[in-house]
């Protein structure tokens, strides 16, 4: 991600220089992936890919568990709806009805449908 030479840089093995917050961030990603098989086999879907917003959104289902991965890659917040219930895998933060998705974010939603 830099300019040569300092993007040949060595592997800081020093723990007190590690970004533990991108750390941090790559381990939660790697947990929510494990929870489900919809990660790894289930049925998948493309939502919405524009290249306009920079949006980019797809859907993974298996066995009941049913999850909406949103990326916000443009320059401006993209407004969603995530149905009537939903949580955010990454923050764990509820969701329901209309959302702002701030610019360069992305969200994991489990979606629980109401089974009657």
């Amino acid at each position: 991600g830099d300019v040569p030479p300092f993007n040949r840089q060595c592997i800081q093995w020093d723990a007190h220089d590690w970004n533990t917050d991108i750390l941090s961030f790559y381990k939660r990603i790697i947990d929510i992936r494990k929870s489900s098989t919809a990660f790894s086999c289930g049925n998948f879907s493309v939502i919405d890919a524009d290249t306009m917003t920079g949006l980019y959104s797809f859907s993974r289902s298996h066995n009941g568990d049913e999850f909406h991965v949103y990326i916000n890659n443009g320059d401006a917040d993209i407004e969603l709806d995530a149905g009537e219930n939903a949580v955010d895998c990454i923050s764990e933060k509820n969701f329901s009805g209309a959302f702002a998705l701030k610019s360069r974010t992305a969200v994991i939603l489990k979606i629980y449908r109401d089974v009657r």
